[in-house]
Order: C-alpha cells, then structure tokens, then sequence
C-alpha cells in the first residue's frame, strides 16, 4: 500500500479492506486544521471532480472569504512594505468587491460549466495569469515569454519579443491550463494568480473594430455572423463576410451567449471567474499602466515596468503588416488594399493613434505604382501622422470616446439591453456601470 499510495492510479489498485483504510484517514485529515495538505495530495491521487471541488472551495474559505480583513490582510500583506498603502486598499477593495458580488448572486452556480479560460503558468507553477483577450493580453503574454525565457532571439524586453510570436509561438516553457477543469482551478490557489477585466461595451467595441471591421476574422468568425443573423444575405457577403456592421456582430453575441463564445467577447468571468478561482490581483483596462506596475512590482519584477508609449510606433507597424498580409488567407475578391488601408485609417483613429479631422489620404496611395508598394507607403503616411500630432491626452480621450458613444446610439435599445444582460455579471462582479446615460439614452422618438 505503501508503493500504491505513490502512484495517481492508487485507488484502482486498492483491496477492499485498503480503501476503507484509505477513506477512514481521508475522512481524518478532512477534519484536521491542515485542510491545504490534504488538498494537495487529493489532487495528486484521487483526481475526483467533485472532491477537487470542494477541495477549491476550503482553500478559497482558507484565504480568500470575502469581507474578512484578516484574510485579505495576510494575502496582500507581503508587499505593504513596497507600495504604498493606498495602492493596497485599491486593489483590496476591488478584490472584496468581487468576492462579496460572486457570494451574493445567484447566477454563479449557472456558470460553473462554461468556464472556458486559459492561464499561462510555468513549470515551477509560482505564477498564474488567466488570459483575457482585448484586457492587454499581448503585453501579459510578452511578459510571460520574456521571464520564463519562452521566445526567440535575444529580446531585451518584452515589448521586443514581435506580437505574431508572443501569440502564435511555440510555447516551451510555459504551460497552459484549461480552466475548465476543477483540478487547474485548484493548482492555481497554490499560486499568484492574476487577471485583467475591461467595460464590457468597451471590449465588445474594441473586439469589433479589430476582428471584423478589419480583416482578422473574415475568414472565420465573421462568415458565422452574416449567415446567423443577415437575412438574404448575398452570395458576396456569404463568401468574403467583409460588411458586418457593429448592430450585426452585437446581434451575434446575445444569440451565442447560450453556447461556448469567442475568446475575444466572451464575458470575463467565464474566462476568469474570481468566483471560482482565487485570484491575488485583479487589474482593469481602465487603469492599466498603473495596474501592471503595481503587479510587477509587487511580483519583484520592476525592472520590466517600461512606457507602452515608446513602442506605439512599432505596435501600428505591426498592426499594418498583419492585416496587409491578410490577403494571402483570404478569398480572391474579398481583400483590395485601398480598402483595408481605408480601414486601418479609420481603425488607428477609433483608437487614439490619428486626429479624426485628418481625412483619409487617398490620392497620395493612389500614386502608387506597384500594390506591394502600398503597405510601405501607408505605413509611412500613419506614422507621420502619429509622431507629428500635437493632441493631448485628454483629447484622444476625447477622440476615442467620440467614437464610442456614437456606435452604440446607433444600436436599437432593444438589442443594447440585451447585450446588457448577457453581461451583467460582468457589469456586478467587476463594478461596471450597466447602463451608462451616454450609451442608454435615446430621444422619445427612437424608443
């Protein structure tokens, strides 16, 4: 029994008499203070879902019940020497938040089986970041290659490593957990674990512009929209799917919230769920640059902390040779590259990168001679508009929120408070407001 007690096969090879053993000292242990180790070690031999389960839930009781300051106090206390204390509070206060929202609903029972997140983690399983796409995953990603030594070539830092391999790599170090599964949950109580969360109309705007409006999911997702939700769709649109509107791709949302969605609109807390994960940081969207110093320092990787701003160069250039490149997945007639060109023009402004009044500079792209020429030259006409900007932040701000608010009230407020509901837990859980004014209100006439 001994030798058996080593193996993950234990209890199949157990006598009768060995398992009644075996369940008295379960049973024992159960009722001890040491409840973590014996966690530990069921998860190791018994691999039972349900005992896995309850296992997850005397660790998250353990060290992470809401409104218990004690608790909270002895996670976040090894850093009160670090940062400052209103940093803690912050991140407390967000943290409880959280917990006492998933203690109070009665929809976090319902969720149980949809999870469907990823974390990246290492071997030596001491860091966990739960992948929330659209929240910044890219920069989380290249951090995580950067530290566990998981890229290519000899990156200084992270933002060195290129966006198409930071996603699409081979992974050799790092490991990846499916959340799904009760027994990557547990593991990861055992570990700092961190995730990022975003507005949820932000992140669906955001996953719009980038992954249909632009050509990213032609080819895939956004054929499933026009033929789920555009009647009499064309033969064009059913083949290049290059046309879906934002009141179509929100429309494809609420119809899939049913079933297993896309990573990159997905609701957040079925990616990564505080409710049944315990989760040491939780950053925003919102406040990210301060968010991952905090993190990164608190992590005693510091020395990572570099300005995102110094590489927005490199992230349009990026950006601008992947969708060009797009061309050689997509369909014959379903890609011109005025068009895209047109689109990232209007897609950097969306996003903060070019003024709003800066038109479109078509005839200087229509002096092109050869078309691969024409990535060149745009990418030379954006940046020029980047670097030469005298806009601050406050008006990009602006600018980005513009675009924003005049997306939504154009949806149907029929279709927006559907949406709202889909993510409503989102909304409780994370501190969203639900129905901001700007999004909601509507003059008599359209309701």
């Amino acid at each position: 029994m001994a030798r058996c007690m080593k193996t993950a096969n234990c209890v199949a090879i157990l006598t009768l008499g060995q398992m009644i053993v075996v369940f008295i000292f379960i049973g024992v242990r159960w009722q001890t203070a040491d409840h973590v180790s014996f966690c530990d070690l069921s998860n190791r031999i018994i691999q039972d879902p349900d005992v896995i389960e309850k296992c997850y839930k005397l660790l998250q009781n353990k060290y992470f019940t809401p409104n218990m300051a004690s608790d909270s106090t002895r996670i976040l206390s090894t850093s009160t020497n670090k940062l400052h204390d209103e940093k803690w509070k912050s991140m407390r206060q967000r943290i409880d938040f959280a917990l006492e929202k998933c203690s109070n609903s009665s929809d976090v029972k319902d969720i149980t089986d949809r999870i469907q997140g990823i974390a990246w983690t290492s071997s030596s399983g001491n860091l966990a970041y739960c992948v929330t796409p659209k929240v910044g995953c890219t920069y989380w990603k290249r951090v995580f290659r950067f530290i566990y030594r998981d890229f290519n070539g000899t990156p200084k830092s992270p933002v060195d490593i290129p966006r198409m391999y930071t996603h699409y790599g081979p992974l050799k170090n790092i490991k990846l957990f499916q959340l799904s599964e009760p027994a990557a949950r547990t593991k990861m109580a055992y570990m700092k674990a961190f995730m990022f969360t975003r507005n949820p109309y932000t992140r669906l705007w955001s996953a719009y512009i980038d992954k249909y409006f632009l050509p990213d999911f032609w080819r895939t997702d956004a054929k499933n929209v026009v033929l789920s939700v555009r009647e009499n769709a064309t033969s064009y649109s059913k083949r290049c799917a290059n046309d879906v509107t934002f009141e179509e791709f929100l429309t494809y949302v609420v119809r899939m919230s049913g079933s297993r969605m896309n990573e990159h609109y997905v609701p957040v807390h079925r990616l990564c769920s505080p409710c049944h994960m315990k989760f040491d940081y939780i950053g925003k969207q919102e406040s990210f640059s301060a968010d991952a110093s905090f993190i990164l320092d608190d992590l005693g990787l510091g020395y990572l902390n570099t300005s995102l701003a110094d590489h927005v160069t490199e992230e349009l250039k990026t950006l601008i040779t992947y969708n060009f490149k797009l061309k050689t997945h997509l369909l014959s007639g379903c890609f011109h590259e005025l068009d895209v060109a047109r689109r990232l023009w209007l897609a950097f402004q969306i996003n903060g990168y070019i003024p709003s009044e800066v038109n479109f500079p078509k005839a200087e792209i229509m002096k092109v001679r050869h078309l691969n020429e024409t990535e060149a030259v745009f990418a030379k006409l954006v940046l020029n508009q980047y670097t030469s900007s005298k806009k601050s932040s406050t008006e990009w701000k602006e600018q980005r929120k513009r675009y924003f608010v005049s997306a939504y009230q154009n949806v149907p407020l029929s279709l927006l408070e559907d949406v709202r509901d889909v993510f409503q837990l989102d909304f409780d859980i994370f501190n969203y407001e639900s129905e901001p004014e700007e999004l909601f209100y509507r003059p008599a006439s359209d309701n």
